[in-house]
């Protein structure tokens, strides 16, 4: 996942009018984050406005689903939310990278002759907040889209637990400096990929500061845990009206959308 998110050290995002996002102040500034307009945010307004414009379709999938409905019913409640924990996730200037999106079980494979994992399905990849990757990531924990009667269910309790986090996190932040400390945006060498007359340096981080990055990177995972469950919550309920998939979009979306408001609810308190 690291290395996923280090191409944005070669690929710099660009504007509206296709050009880098202030690519020279970037090279000026290389610790200030310059790179537009998460993929978060951009799927959330567009698919809000499509839940409206098929409100009477969202209705209809829901209609036997007593809390779908109760959901839709207090929906401006959902928006005021969604505005609430956008403000928190914006006021942060967290950094922006190169993220995969959807980063399940499913699109993670092995290789059989080298063991070396592949990622695959980067339908919605895009340059977005590091910390929705990972936290999107751990929520897929808790999914079994396998399961013989519930698959569309999360299980709360499969979650990752501290332990599993900090392991994770651990490996991300080490990786993160062998990356920073080795990578260049080199054209010729990006177009050659010939890596044979280039000498890496070893990276040897202190437990203090590698326990310093972990903790700051969890706080900055557990406020996009929430925004996982609202990105993929209307996702869900457009799907519920639209899709021909055997799967229960409406209690998927239901789930999602629930425990999306219950989190950041205990945020505010």
């Amino acid at each position: 996942m690291c290395e996923l998110h280090s191409l944005v050290s070669y690929y710099r995002p660009f504007d509206s009018r296709g050009h880098h996002h202030k690519q020279q102040q970037q090279q000026q500034r290389p610790g200030i984050d310059l790179s537009g307009h998460p993929e978060l945010w951009t799927n959330v307004d567009s698919w809000m406005r499509l839940v409206h414009a098929k409100w009477d379709r969202v209705l209809q999938a829901c209609s036997r689903n007593p809390q779908c409905l109760d959901i839709l019913e207090h929906w401006t409640r959902v928006q005021q939310v969604a505005a609430t924990l956008r403000q928190l996730t914006e006021a942060r200037g967290f950094p922006i990278v190169f993220a995969h999106d959807d980063l399940q079980y499913g699109n993670i494979l092995r290789l059989r002759d080298t063991g070396e994992l592949v990622v695959v399905d980067f339908e919605y990849a895009g340059y977005n907040y590091r910390g929705f990757d990972i936290a999107n990531h751990f929520c897929e924990w808790m999914a079994d889209y396998h399961h013989v009667k519930h698959p569309h269910l999360l299980n709360e309790s499969a979650y990752p637990d501290k332990s599993q986090r900090e392991g994770f996190l651990r490996t991300y932040v080490k990786a993160k400096a062998f990356l920073d400390a080795n990578m260049k945006a080199d054209v010729g060498l990006v177009e050659s990929d010939d890596v044979r007359h280039i000498e890496l340096r070893e990276i040897k981080l202190g437990d203090a500061r590698i326990a310093e990055e972990v903790a700051g990177l969890e706080d900055e995972v557990a406020l996009f845990v929430p925004a996982s469950h609202l990105h993929w919550g209307v996702w869900g309920l457009l799907q519920a009206c639209s899709s021909d998939i055997d799967f229960d979009y409406v209690a998927y979306a239901t789930q999602r959308l629930s425990i999306f408001l219950r989190l950041v609810s205990q945020m505010k308190k």
